[in-house]
């Protein structure tokens, strides 16, 4: 047992967790789960508390996690669940951020996560890695988005003749959020460079005639 799990958290640790993941049947949920600002957490108040934070922050998880579903400290600040489609309304990524929100943590005070997640299968270590790129692109979108929140990344499309091609109307929903937020996002960071073209813009435009003005009378003065 103490070769397959992390020994500061109890979890399962990398090699383990793909061990038990890959060649998995059927449709699962990857959730990766990221301790926002865990280095200043480190760097403020020490390794001895930020391993607190990691024990803690594993112990939300594992309060989360429902049967047949695996919780993994991957390595660092960065865990993981994975859980199988039957329990996908039993283990959402919100449920995971209000655990850890809820959890005491004397010497912080408070700690959140970012998580990133996506569904797919894992019949062997392509589809792993396909999976964990998708929930990492997420992952990537909601630290970038504020932290403290998740993101869901939308595989491609299913085979037109499988059951469900579609997605459920629940998938479909985090699909049209994700685009919408991306669309907003891409919208606020064009309008926030327009404004700063125009606030250098009009930035020379004042300084031009202040430089004109005293070079003239400097040139007066010296005639």
């Amino acid at each position: 047992r103490l070769a397959s799990t992390d020994p500061l958290t109890g979890l399962l640790n990398r090699r383990a967790f793909l061990d038990l993941a890959i060649g998995r049947k059927g449709r699962h949920r990857l959730l990766l789960i990221d301790i926002d600002n865990f280095k200043l957490i480190n760097d403020r108040f020490g390794h001895e508390c930020g391993d607190e934070v990691l024990s803690a922050i594993a112990a939300s998880i594992q309060q989360c996690r429902p049967p047949k579903s695996l919780a993994v400290r991957l390595g660092g600040e960065e865990f993981a669940l994975l859980v199988p489609r039957g329990s996908f309304d039993d283990c959402t990524a919100d449920m995971v951020l209000d655990a850890v929100r809820g959890q005491a943590m004397p010497m912080v005070g408070k700690a959140t996560v970012s998580i990133g997640f996506a569904d797919g299968t894992l019949a062997d270590e392509e589809d792993w890695k396909r999976l964990y790129r998708l929930a990492d692109s997420a992952l990537y979108r909601a630290k970038s988005d504020g932290r403290d929140r998740a993101c869901w990344t939308a595989g491609p499309p299913r085979a037109a003749g499988s059951a469900r091609a579609g997605g459920d109307g629940h998938e479909r929903q985090h699909a049209e959020r994700a685009r919408a937020a991306r669309r907003q996002w891409r919208v606020r960071r064009r309008r926030a460079h327009t404004r700063g073209e125009a606030r250098s813009d009009e930035r020379r435009r004042l300084r031009r005639p202040r430089h004109a003005e005293l070079r003239y009378d400097s040139g007066r003065r010296g005639g």
